[in-house]
């Protein structure tokens, strides 16, 4: 079929189906001749003569072409031949067709071919075609899907979703997402959601999904403030349930993984009053946990006995901040002061504060405001007040500061800590000294 393409334009197919397979060499088609046929030349195209067509020459395939083939002819697409299809090469298939696509070829499509796909005819997917598209840079079929086409897609396809497609897909397409839907991904696929897919989900989404399955996201917090929120006023206690403790050790309260330099956002969405999670502190207890239990004393015994980490010291909160031990407060200053809220510092006493003195440098930008603030209001001696602290040591004994002396306001307003035997000593040798004595 040595022709020129113009020529090509007029075979209509009478003339051309009057050949048999053997006699219409498909393999010879350049992708000009392609480009010049007829629509109607392909209304009984078959699987095999579709993937007779050399891939290079697919670049000519037009829409028309392809809306006129018959469904049962598209299980002839090759994943090469279909990688190099115009963009809007698919924007008139039919779910028919689409139903009879292979799962290798599925794996060459880009994500505009996709992308251009009426919404109908991603009612022809199946869990093979789905389990065939891939993510690399070549193949991106995955990121062209829209909403209105994720909506067609029947639940029975959705056991051919992927890890590595679900995570590229785009994040508006989980704003209209039903429960039903979320629910029907297989828990193979947790894995491969992101932040700024899950946040859109609806609440109502959020809250159908199966405690458990929560354990099957990446270990980054997946989860924004509010939706956070509303699963830790249904599960309650069992908040610690939702997550690992990698997972929360990473997560900062917005929802984003990184450094919690500051968690007040997460703090202030805790129920109060919560029931105590544990009777005693678990070993390698998470800052999550120690957040949420109360009537906890924090000495150097439950700091060190119960494996805690610099993350814990997030999990210090402003309820606790009294019990806070001096050995405890010097060894969080020595390792991550950086770690500790400013809700706390605003906390801590005038005597605790003053173990954070020569490391208050340390202190995250928020805290160091909070610590200024504070030791303002605090008196010159506050590290020598006469009353006894409630802070205790590592061996349980109350820590106590200053002398025995009573002390005396001045006219300035200064406290001077003059006994009153002194203050007596002092005036007669005064007297003593003005009469010549």
């Amino acid at each position: 079929m040595q022709v020129p393409a113009w020529v090509m334009c007029f075979v209509v197919v009478a003339s051309l189906f009057s050949l048999s397979y053997a006699q219409v060499n498909w393999s010879t088609l350049t992708s000009d001749q392609l480009s010049q046929l007829q629509p109607s030349a392909f209304s009984n195209l078959t699987a095999d003569q579709l993937s007779a067509i050399p891939s290079s020459s697919c670049t000519g395939f037009q829409p028309g072409q392809i809306a006129v083939f018959p469904a049962s002819a598209f299980a002839g697409w090759k994943a090469l031949c279909v990688s190099l299809l115009p963009d809007t090469a698919w924007n008139q298939t039919t779910a028919a067709q689409i139903s009879q696509l292979a799962a290798n070829a599925s794996y060459g499509l880009t994500s505009l071919v996709v992308y251009n796909m009426p919404p109908s005819a991603a009612a022809g997917w199946t869990a093979t075609s789905l389990h065939g598209l891939s993510m690399d840079e070549d193949h991106d079929g995955c990121n062209g899907f829209t909403s209105p086409q994720f909506a067609e897609i029947p639940l029975e396809a959705y056991p051919g979703w992927t890890a590595v497609c679900i995570i590229s897909l785009v994040p508006d397409i989980f704003a209209n997402m039903s429960a039903t839907e979320f629910n029907t991904f297989s828990l193979d696929v947790y894995e491969g959601f992101n932040f700024d897919q899950i946040i859109l989900l609806q609440d109502d989404v959020l809250l159908s999904i199966p405690l458990s399955n929560f354990r099957n996201f990446t270990k980054y917090g997946m989860v924004s403030a509010h939706q956070l929120a509303i699963l830790v006023q249904k599960y309650g206690k069992n908040i610690t349930d939702l997550f690992t403790n990698d997972q929360f050790e990473d997560y900062d309260g917005s929802g984003r993984y990184g450094n919690c330099i500051n968690c007040l956002q997460f703090k202030a969405m805790i129920p109060n009053p919560l029931a105590p999670l544990y009777q005693t502190l678990p070993q390698n207890t998470t800052w999550l946990q120690l957040a949420l239990t109360e009537n906890v004393s924090i000495d150097s015994h439950v700091f060190q006995s119960n494996g805690f980490t610099r993350e814990t010291v997030w999990g210090i909160t402003a309820a606790q901040a009294p019990s806070v031990s001096s050995d405890v407060l010097q060894t969080i200053m020595s390792c991550c002061a950086v770690n500790i809220l400013s809700d706390t510092i605003n906390a801590f006493s005038c005597y605790q504060l003053s173990f954070l003195d020569d490391n208050a440098y340390k202190l995250n930008y928020q805290s160091i405001t909070a610590y200024n603030s504070k030791s303002a209001e605090c008196p010159v001696n506050s590290t020598t007040s006469t009353s006894t602290s409630p802070l205790t040591s590592s061996s349980g004994l109350s820590i106590s500061s200053g002398s025995s002396s009573q002390t005396t306001s001045t006219s300035s307003g200064h406290m001077l800590g003059i006994s009153q035997i002194e203050f007596g000593a002092i005036a007669i040798a005064g007297v003593f000294v003005i009469f010549g004595i």
